[in-house]
């Protein structure tokens, strides 16, 4: 290997522990807020369609946010953007959980929702530019410290909170901490000269087979997005776990969701993609209907519902990588732009899905909303077949 060559993986690696941080710090976010919302929803006394309501308005920042990330991300860099996103998205974290109102509440989402979507782009962005210097795959990689960090969100704050540590105390200590982390890594993110992404299209008007594999990515986030939203509650309210309690069963889900990213790169070159996608989406429907099925009738009910939380942890593990890995094979479509248009109709269903089914749950129930979180589980699996002819190679 040339010595011209060893300065710019050295360059990339660092790169690439610096994008991870910025997984992490997004993931972090997102699992801190889990756990409040069931007693955000009791303190402003809000029933499941008004928080339905509310939670909406961090998927309309969500989509309002995606073309303009993706242009400013084009435009100035996806550091430029991660510096901004980075910062504001863990402020909104705390602008959210104290809110006074539930209209300063949904004020808050929408810029949370602003900030996390900017944020999301702007660091799939840069993972895209990481892989392409390192030659290897790394999106279950990245995707699995998302993961970690969102297990580690919602399993702090859930054990604090059943502890009886005051929500202000609580995020208040993550929102400076998430600080803290992307300000270290900013500066090691590659800049925009070294992305060599911004001259091409960074997003795209999705048609074809992209488009179809951006409505399967809708799909498998809106399942995410409704577990992180409304398990605490289905669990508190149809269930009756204890205060703190509720969170554990998104801690089993996105705890399941680690490990299984973090080896989908060995489960996807063993299996394959189609299979991978496949086999997930029934794993996952088949957890829910542990949850489902497991009433209160005996001591060990908690331990079930955490292990069908588990199990939809598992399925879901490798949905969304394999998608934007695929994406990212369209032919005629430049990876990057493949990648990021699908990442960011994913991440709308996300936070617009699960606000969504929140009407479906004011009208049918709780329990209708994992039904249907269920039903598009299997919607994911009968939707394999796309990714069929453009599985990527193995990593090299």
């Amino acid at each position: 290997m040339s010595s011209s060559i060893l300065p710019a993986l050295e360059r990339a690696k660092t790169a690439q522990r610096a994008v991870a941080t910025y997984f992490l710090a997004n993931g972090i976010v997102m699992g801190a807020w889990v756990p409040h919302v069931p007693d955000r929803a009791r303190d402003l006394h809000l029933d499941p369609g008004t928080l339905g309501w509310a939670l909406l308005a961090s998927g309309l920042g969500a989509v309002m946010a995606m073309p303009i990330a993706g242009r400013m991300t084009g435009r100035l860099g996806s550091r430029a953007v991660c510096r901004v996103a980075g910062v504001a998205f863990p402020i909104m974290l705390s602008a959210v959980v104290l809110a006074p109102t539930a209209l300063l509440m949904a004020l808050a989402l929408l810029c949370f929702g602003i900030s996390g979507a900017s944020m999301d782009v702007a660091m799939n962005a840069q993972g895209i530019a990481v892989e392409e210097q390192l030659g290897e795959r790394t999106i279950s990689r990245l995707h699995g410290v998302w993961s970690i960090g969102s297990f580690t969100g919602a399993a702090i704050t859930s054990f604090a909170l059943s502890r009886h540590v005051p929500a202000r105390a609580i995020v208040l200590s993550f929102s400076v901490f998430v600080i803290a982390l992307v300000v270290a890594a900013t500066p090691s993110l590659f800049t925009r000269a070294e992305e060599g992404l911004h001259e091409q299209p960074h997003t795209l008007r999705p048609h074809g087979r992209l488009l179809l594999l951006g409505l399967v990515a809708f799909v498998s986030m809106v399942c995410e997005g409704s577990i992180a939203d409304w398990s605490g509650l289905y669990l508190r309210v149809v269930r009756g776990a204890g205060h703190g309690v509720s969170g554990y069963g998104y801690a089993a889900f996105a705890a399941l969701m680690v490990s299984g990213r973090l080896s989908g790169d060995a489960v996807v070159a063993r299996f394959g993609e189609e299979r991978t996608l496949l086999v997930g989406g029934l794993l996952a429907a088949a957890g829910l209907g542990v949850v489902i099925g497991t009433g209160w009738q005996h001591m060990t009910s908690e331990l079930w519902w955490l292990l069908g939380f588990a199990l939809v942890g598992a399925g879901l593990a490798n949905g969304s990588p394999v998608i934007y890995r695929t994406a990212g094979r369209v032919p005629g479509v430049p990876a990057g732009a493949g990648i990021a248009t699908t990442v960011g109709i994913g991440y709308a269903g996300l936070l617009a899905g699960p606000p969504g089914l929140g009407f479906v749950g004011k009208h049918a129930g709780l329990t209708s909303i994992l039904l249907c979180v269920m039903v598009l589980c299997c919607v994911m699996a009968v939707s394999s077949r796309l990714v069929r002819g453009l599985a990527a190679p193995a990593a090299g």
